[in-house]
């Protein structure tokens, strides 16, 4: 296996940001050399203060001061609805901050380039369920039926702006118990991380993130939970088959192929992949695959390899305190 990473890594003078992308992987990986930490270090406050404020902006989601509109009195909270002083609500990244620019674009083609500390790669959420994204417990996906119609399919991505709702990924960790700490007027008092499960998301404009990053969450998670009970290694255990359900039905769109299969071999999943979905994903208006860098899927290997090595360490992303 080594060799073909070898191979691959011999390339990466050919440039490009999924040359980049493989290098910097390569390097890192237990495949590779190990030789350095993958993508970017840790985030300075002020550009996390940044940050949350283009979200804050993006989103419509600042109550301000009657002819004082510099003066936030409250931000919507994206998760729940309620409005929240600043600092109890969280900016989130979706794809992690940590892994880089390089790794971004490899994973869901050019025409995102620059978007890693932009807020179409972010949601303005209330910390505990920021917690229970970030550990898979939860995960977000389209407004749709599990099993949906071609039609009700099509309906989703022809609208504009698209909706979505809150999914249990992981039905046995506690923190579906936790109670959502609710300092907002008129807020229910006892809410759990369950209770949002089927709840749609509550935006207060039309902008939305990328879907390709709410997707990439949601593979994430599957592979999140598939450590946490050890599937892999206990043949008797089955991980529910949520890959290939029909809410994310444009998934070979979204995300490279290699990732998408090497997450699949990696929770020994039996997902099957359609032989027509493109090696790269299009754009958020077309199924037109990009050029094809990394037919193979190495780099999806070792993104995997990448972020089984994260959560090993725990040293997933976790936002700075912030003021």
């Amino acid at each position: 296996e080594k060799s073909i990473y070898t191979k691959q890594a011999e390339r990466v003078n050919q440039g490009g940001p999924i040359r980049r992308a493989f290098q910097a992987m390569f390097t890192t990986s237990q495949l590779g050399i190990c030789a350095d930490k993958v993508g970017m270090g840790a985030r300075k406050r002020s550009e996390q203060a940044k940050f949350k404020d283009d979200l804050i902006q993006f989103y419509g989601a600042a109550t301000t001061k009657p002819n004082k509109p510099k003066v936030i009195i409250s931000v919507h909270d994206t998760a729940t609805g309620y409005e929240f002083l600043k600092p109890h609500v969280t900016a989130a990244h979706l794809f992690p901050y940590k892994l880089g620019p390089d790794i971004l674009v490899s994973l869901f083609g050019e025409d995102v380039e620059g978007e890693l500390m932009t807020a179409r790669n972010g949601l303005l959420l209330q910390p505990d369920v920021e917690l229970a994204l970030d550990d898979g417990t939860i995960a977000i996906v389209p407004d749709l039926p599990d099993d949906p119609t071609t039609e009700q399919v099509a309906h989703w991505e022809e609208e504009e702006p698209k909706d979505y709702r809150w999914r249990i990924i992981d039905e046995d960790t506690e923190s579906l118990e936790t109670v959502i700490a609710l300092e907002s007027q008129g807020a229910p008092k006892n809410m759990t991380i369950r209770d949002l499960v089927g709840l749609k998301l509550c935006f207060k404009n039309d902008n939305r993130p990328r879907a390709r990053y709410l997707y990439f969450f949601f593979v994430v998670a599957q592979l999140k939970m598939a450590w946490r009970h050890e599937y892999r290694k206990d043949p008797a255990k089955k991980l529910k088959p949520q890959l290939g359900k029909g809410f994310w039905a444009t998934r070979g769109r979204y995300l490279n192929r290699g990732f998408l299969i090497a997450l699949a071999e990696e929770i020994g999943h039996d997902t099957s992949f359609p032989e027509n979905m493109p090696p790269l994903p299009g754009t958020d208006h077309d199924t037109q695959p990009q050029r094809d860098e990394d037919s193979s899927g190495e780099t999806g290997l070792i993104v995997i390899a990448k972020i089984i090595a994260a959560q090993r360490r725990g040293d997933e992303e976790e936002d700075e305190e912030e003021e």
